[in-house]
């Protein structure tokens, strides 16, 4: 049975799964079935990196290293890198060598505390 946006990803990430947000944005990130769309994307890996998600600290983290939808921003994304490298994330843990945290690095809005 095929998924619909009703019942499938889009129902899960409005639940608040932080891994279906991430497998969500991934679909807007790369046009996976949906129009493409960095500004969906970046928000639906903002809500699971806060929530503690790995798998979207590191995309938001690749998301800052490469400009997708944002303004290149190296201080932010290796803060992600960090976040997720110190939750066992290898690949965020290796590209770490590649960007440098910022003393002055304001995270997004979205990852904030309230």
């Amino acid at each position: 049975m095929p998924e619909t946006e009703a019942h499938g990803p889009q129902a899960a990430a409005e639940a608040n799964d932080p891994a279906s947000m991430t497998r969500l944005a991934q679909r807007y990130e790369h046009a996976e079935g949906v129009p493409r769309d960095f500004f969906k994307a970046n928000e639906l890996y903002c809500r699971a990196a806060k929530a503690g998600h790995a798998e979207a600290q590191f995309r938001l983290g690749w998301v800052y290293a490469n400009g997708r939808g944002v303004t290149r921003d190296d201080g932010i994304a290796a803060v992600l890198f960090i976040m997720a490298a110190e939750q066992g994330h290898e690949y965020a843990r290796r590209l770490l060598q590649y960007v440098r945290a910022q003393p002055n690095t304001e995270l997004p809005a979205c990852l904030l505390p309230e």
